[in-house]
């Protein structure tokens, strides 16, 4: 919501389908409304008010219409170039790191575990696709502490300057 409110684009909720091109990787909405706690309310009040349905995956979250309170920030397909893994960090601030190839397949490996197949020729083009992702990205992971919920600026912060080439606040060389 802080990224949406700092007009940044909305691909997908938690899961996006990458596919392969001659170019490298596109990365197309899989799941477009955005479900977020009731409790957002209380730091975004944009989300306050409108009746949200239930999410379909979790009755306890609301279901967002992005484009009902961002119009044009919704975005159906993507080339990406910058890859942000997260991490809850029991810490008062947030921190970016650069991290390798390895370490970002391996996460992504582990995160994406249910879609793999038995099958050696599916196996096979699934790691080569995450492999193609993560060569043409720059890969970094963002240690979010407790200022990202109490400062919601705080992701925007860190991230804007990854987007420029320039180095994020309070980023760690690794």
């Amino acid at each position: 919501m802080s990224l949406l409110r700092h007009g940044w684009a909305a691909l997908s909720d938690d899961t996006v389908l990458l596919c392969a091109t001659g170019n490298g990787v596109r990365a197309h909405a899989f799941r477009r409304p955005l479900c977020v706690d009731p409790g957002a309310a209380n730091r975004f009040p944009e989300l306050d008010g409108p009746g949200w349905p239930a999410s379909l995956s979790d009755a306890s979250k609301w279901q967002v219409d992005i484009d009902r309170l961002y119009p044009g920030q919704s975005e159906s397909t993507s080339t990406p170039r910058l890859l942000v893994l997260p991490t809850i960090a029991d810490a008062p601030t947030s921190r970016i790191e650069p991290i390798g190839a390895k370490p970002a397949l391996e996460q992504l490996l582990a995160q994406s575990a249910f879609f793999l197949s038995s099958r050696p020729e599916v196996a096979d083009r699934h790691l080569s696709v995450l492999r193609r992702l993560v060569d043409q990205t720059r890969t970094h992971r963002l240690h979010s502490g407790r200022d990202v919920l109490n400062e919601p600026h705080t992701a925007h912060a860190l991230l804007a300057p990854l987007l420029t080439g320039g180095p994020a606040p309070n980023a760690v060389s690794g």
